[in-house]
């Protein structure tokens, strides 16, 4: 079974809604998540539906922008606690080391530590670095769709039947 949705009503049913008239602003972000999972026959007739499409275009961008700052935000924030949790741990374990009363083996040991929590700093650096770009390449994908899908079906308002340009009579 295919998951592209070939009919305007399989992709009212995606998004939730039971009318165009009823696409709100979240409904439009549904609308451009699953844009990619729409025949791109059924994604241009829904969009000649939009008088404003260059308005609606504006309005997802600007959606995915602020889904993107939200999201960066949260991964900032996480990764800040996280990287303070370490180095709480490495704080703990630097003053386990000065304790005079260790074996050799006992600082080998903290040592040890202290090199595996440094570890999982930059372990967490780098997952960081990989979710920013899964998603700047996941929100840059659908807004280029959902461009492209516009400016085909502006560009296809000024062909005639026959294949010829309007604008050039």
């Amino acid at each position: 079974m295919s998951n592209i949705l070939t009919t305007e009503e399989q992709v009212k049913a995606a998004i939730g809604i039971s009318d165009w008239r009823h696409l709100s602003k979240d409904k439009l972000m549904n609308f451009v998540s699953v844009l990619p999972n729409v025949d791109s026959e059924v994604a241009i007739r829904i969009i000649e539906q939009f008088p404003e499409f260059s308005k609606s275009s504006v309005e997802m961008l600007n959606i995915m922008k602020d889904v993107c700052n939200t999201a960066l935000e949260d991964d900032k924030q996480s990764s800040i606690q996280s990287i303070e949790a370490y180095k709480q741990v490495l704080d703990e374990l630097s003053a386990m080391l000065k304790r005079e009363d260790l074996s050799n083996e006992d600082r080998k040991y903290f040592a040890d530590k202290m090199i595996e929590v440094a570890d999982k700093i930059g372990l967490k650096d780098t997952e960081g670095k990989a979710f920013k770009g899964k998603l700047l390449n996941t929100i840059g994908g659908v807004i280029l769709g959902a461009l492209i899908i516009g400016a085909g079906v502006l560009g296809a308002k000024y062909i005639d039947t026959n294949g010829k340009n309007l604008l050039n009579q």
